[in-house]
């Protein structure tokens, strides 16, 4: 019923730790606004994004069977599709940002785009190299 091999196990670890790591960040931003200070830190805000870009990584990893098989030219295929739409989305989520921005005057600073870029990346990257491995569509 449960696999016992040395990955799988270090695929759980790596969950908990990261879960872990996100509730302390939580934990940190929800002490920042109960102090009144600003409602990020940006060590705290690491944490987050950190535990959450390395969630879905694992899951994936620990989704996968163990063949020991060397990637074929279809996942290879599939990972560079879906890292081509992942871009594509990446790129349409700035423009959307600044354009909002820009209508409405807003005047935000960016500065933290930084931690939420990437999360943005990793999440539709590893949600399209999922579904498009389990459809078949390449």
């Amino acid at each position: 019923m449960f696999r016992k091999d040395k990955g799988y196990l270090l695929s759980l670890g790596t969950i908990g730790i990261c879960s872990v790591i996100v509730i302390f960040g939580l934990f940190v931003m929800r002490q920042n606004i109960s102090d009144g200070n600003p409602i990020y830190d940006r060590g705290a805000l690491f944490a987050v994004t950190f535990g959450l870009s390395l969630l879905p990584v694992t899951f994936y990893n620990m989704s996968k069977p163990k063949t020991g098989i060397v990637a074929d030219e279809r996942t290879k295929r599939i990972a560079e599709k879906a890292g081509l739409y992942a871009l594509i989305i990446l790129m349409g989520c700035i423009l959307v940002l600044s354009l909002i921005n820009s209508l409405l005057q807003l005047n935000v600073n960016f500065s933290l785009m930084g931690f939420v870029l990437p999360l943005i990346g990793i999440y539709s990257w590893s949600i399209l190299i999922y579904y498009l491995g389990r459809t078949g569509d390449v």
